[in-house]
């Protein structure tokens, strides 16, 4: 018997030799919200959501983990809406398959982003124009950055990107971990699971794009490596340090270009439209297909605003309306018409403002809405909203065009992006 249990012992030691201890996490981005279609600074601010094209990036991505096939023994998520909308995406898919279960996710405010206090809520553009020195230290020195309050961002991120790897892989009963989490936390994990310094955060092959997934791989007394998932696959990253505490290595020895992704509104949308805060459920079934068009120019906005080239732009342009009349009708054949005194409303507002009325004495007041026409009036305001973005940009781009230009200004990209946000909005609450 003693000599038996030697032979076990001796077995199982050479198994735990031949096959060490690994542990493997996802590691995935939320979808692309309506601040970062905006150009908008996020971080701990709660206020942006999901659009459209996020939510169907989440569908995506909940379809590709679904398609693995892994029993997932953790799962974390930050505690932002932002996130949560995204795993709640993805659970709705991962139901709908024969994929296993999902456990029960940890909500913690540890995954949370980075905290950049003044800027959040900022867009980007307006922060450069106001702070031009200290964004130019974030974009090449982030470590360096010292916001108003004392603060340095990326050092408390950098610390606190280290308990959520000591939080997700502390368990070594724990095999196969998901995270989603946020761009900027996502990237200072990968970093510093590679074994990088503080000044790792700066290089943009650590970067995530919306609704991306990576997976990255612990191997005790081997090192440990990462590759893109979802929605490229790409090449692992190997280290050759032996882990230890944060599972921190050595330098990573190969480089692979972060990829990026064109994303189509698809059948999620129906299914997770509830999950937009602005959209209660009992209206979150709006004809997907009915919409479509409109969704067509919010796709077009996005891919115009991430275009490099004028040419580029003004292609992904052609098939929204360069009329006011046809853009706006637009709106109006495909979704709730704008009413008759709506229209009023906004074509005689000198009249409306100094005579208080229109229906006459004791008939009550114009202004005064019912809920219906309040969500119609805020309607009708993003729709113009988005046309004078549009108008905007469509103008600066047939201008460089004239020009001879190739390369699409700032000032284009953003009234794109803001152009974008307002259709989003009104997808958002359309009937």
């Amino acid at each position: 018997m003693r000599e038996w249990f030697k032979r076990t012992a001796c077995a199982l030691l050479l198994f735990e030799s031949v096959f060490p201890l690994t542990q493997t996490v996802y590691l995935a981005r939320h979808g692309e919200t309506v601040y970062n279609a905006e150009g908008r600074i996020q971080g701990t601010i709660d206020k942006s959501y999901l659009n459209l094209n996020g939510v169907d990036q989440a569908g995506e991505l909940g379809t590709f983990l679904s398609e693995l096939g892994l029993d997932f023994d953790n799962v974390f998520v930050s505690n932002m809406t932002r996130a949560r909308q995204t795993f709640s995406v993805i659970k709705s898919v991962n139901r709908g398959s024969s994929a296993p279960r999902l456990p029960p996710e940890v909500v913690d405010g540890m995954f949370r982003e980075i905290e950049l206090r003044e800027w959040e809520g900022m867009l980007k553009v307006d922060i450069e124009r106001e702070q031009p020195e200290l964004w130019k230290t974030w974009r090449s020195t982030p470590e360096n950055v010292l916001m108003n309050d004392g603060s340095k961002p990326l050092e408390d991120l950098w610390e606190r990107a280290a308990k959520c790897w000591s939080t997700v892989c502390g368990n070594e009963d724990s095999k196969m971990s998901l995270i989603v989490c946020h761009g900027a936390l996502g990237k200072a994990m990968l970093a510093r699971a590679m074994g990088e310094g503080i000044r790792g955060f700066r290089d943009s092959h650590y970067a995530l794009t919306n609704a991306e997934c990576v997976e990255v791989e612990f191997v005790d007394g081997v090192g440990q490596r990462w590759r893109r998932r979802h929605p490229k696959e790409g090449d692992w990253q190997q280290t050759q340090a032996v882990l230890k505490n944060l599972r921190g290595g050595a330098a990573v020895t190969a480089y692979a270009r972060p990829t990026t992704r064109r994303h189509i509104i698809s059948n999620h949308v129906a299914a997770a439209l509830a999950l937009t805060s602005r959209t209660p459920p009992a209206r979150a079934n709006p004809s997907a297909t009915r919409l479509s068009p409109i969704v067509t120019i919010a796709r077009s906005f996005s891919r115009a605003r991430d275009a490099e080239t004028v040419a580029e732009a003004l292609d992904a342009l052609k098939e929204v309306p360069n009329q006011e009349k046809k853009f706006k009708s637009l709106f109006d054949t495909y979704s709730t018409p704008i009413s008759y005194k709506e229209s009023f409303l906004d074509n005689n507002a000198f009249l409306v403002y100094y005579t208080k009325g229109f229906d006459g004495p004791g008939r009550g007041n114009i202004e005064d809405l019912s809920p219906s026409e309040l969500r119609q009036k805020e309607r009708n305001g993003l729709r113009t909203e988005a046309w004078l973005y549009f108008d905007e940009a469509l103008a600066e781009l047939e201008f460089l065009r004239k020009e001879g230009e190739s390369l699409v200004t700032l000032d284009a990209s953003v009234n794109l992006g803001k152009a974008a946000g307002a259709i989003n909005s009104y997808l958002a609450i359309a009937d």
